[in-house]
Order: C-alpha cells, then sequence, then structure tokens
C-alpha cells in the first residue's frame, strides 16, 4: 500500500477497497492493520479529502470483523459525523439525500449506521428531516 501513498489525499478510496477485499477474504485482522495504519496517516496529515468516508467506513467494518463492535460503532459515529459536515455544503435538501443515497460508501454508511445504531437517528444526526 505505501505505492499509494505519495498522493494520500487520493489513495483513500484505493485503501478503503484493499480493505473491502480483504474483508471478503476473511482477513479481518490484516484489513484492520491496514484501515489503521490509513486512518492514522489520516489523521496525522490533516487532510481528508476524496475517499476519506469510504476509508472510515472501511475501518469500522474492520473493527468489526475483528471483533470489535463498540470501536466499530465508535468509528461509524466518526464517519457519520464527518458525512454531516461535507453535506453541510450542500445547500439544496434533495441534493443532500442524493449524496447518502446515490453515492455507494455513503449509502452503505447509512445502512450499517441503522442496522449497528439503532438507538439513534441516524437521519437526524447527518442532518437529514425525519421521513
Amino acid at each position: 500500500m505505501e505505492a499509494a501513498y505519495p498522493f494520500a489525499t487520493y489513495s483513500w478510496d484505493i485503501v478503503a477497497l484493499f480493505v473491502s477485499i480483504l474483508l471478503e477474504a476473511n482477513r479481518p485482522a490484516e484489513a484492520l492493520t491496514i484501515a489503521q495504519e490509513a486512518i492514522s496517516r489520516l489523521e496525522t496529515l490533516g487532510v481528508g479529502g476524496v475517499g476519506e468516508i469510504h476509508l472510515r467506513l472501511a475501518h469500522a467494518e474492520a473493527l468489526h470483523a475483528a471483533g470489535k463492535p463498540e470501536a466499530a460503532r465508535g468509528a461509524l459515529l466518526v464517519t457519520l459525523d464527518k458525512l454531516r459536515l461535507r453535506m453541510n455544503n450542500i445547500p439544496d435538501a434533495s441534493a443532500r439525500e442524493r449524496y447518502v443515497t446515490n453515492v455507494p460508501p455513503h449509502a452503505r454508511l447509512f445502512a450499517l449506521a441503522k442496522e449497528w445504531l439503532g438507538d439513534i437517528d441516524v437521519r437526524e444526526r447527518i442532518g437529514l428531516t425525519s421521513a
């Protein structure tokens, strides 16, 4: 994965995809190690860029697959908050809705959040009006 990092802010989607492949191959420990390294790099750099939500989602899924459900829920909450920050810049309500439902990592995040965080109103958390 080192080859992806010279352009770190553009590598998050690549790393997220690799983590997902490892999870599909039933290699959760390796997936978690790679996801945690990428999250650490992202936070050290202080820039998310393209693919940040996808990477954070993959990290949450790796935590969950590695048997760390509480940490996975915490990572999912952070990811929801990051999504909300991006959505705050979209003035049109229908465009915000499409940003969640039509962008695959965002739709997956929303679905997992409803599944894993049943005790919170996910739509409200990300700034969508309740349906």
